[in-house]
């Protein structure tokens, strides 16, 4: 993060440009080069582990500051030029002590509810374990 924006009601974060793009656009990508992808599988399980220890730090720092996110998708993790993985897209992500707080019914729209936990769906309860879920 380079800064944050809190002049007004909403809060803006300023990230510095990814040049891989989101981490789903990555993936992509390495599907396209598939003969590239078969010659260098090791490098890339390497990568995926080093991808999946940075999310899952980020999330432990969210959980740590008590933010959930409630819209980790692989299109809201930017993947920078050194290869290093960034949560972002905090649209939709409430502090703790708003966990009684419903989604609204367009926000629900933009949620990648193929991968929600169940209590998402049944209760609208949303927590660090449910952005782990989507995680996994």
């Amino acid at each position: 993060m380079l800064g944050c924006i809190t002049v007004g009601d909403e809060i803006c974060l300023v990230l510095e440009f990814c040049s891989n793009l989101d981490l789903h656009a990555f993936l992509k990508d390495l599907k396209v080069n598939k003969k590239e992808l078969e010659e260098d599988q090791k490098v890339v399980r390497k990568e995926f582990f080093i991808f999946a220890w940075q999310i899952s730090h980020g999330l432990q720092y969210l959980a740590s500051q008590e933010i959930i996110h409630r819209n980790l998708t692989a299109k809201n993790i930017l993947v920078d030029s050194e290869k290093n993985a960034k949560i972002c897209d905090f649209g939709l992500a409430i502090h703790e002590s708003q966990t009684n707080e419903f989604i609204s019914t367009s926000d629900k729209r933009k949620l990648a509810t193929k991968w929600l936990a169940i209590e998402c769906f049944e209760n609208d309860e949303f927590s660090y374990k449910s952005d782990m879920q989507v995680f996994k």
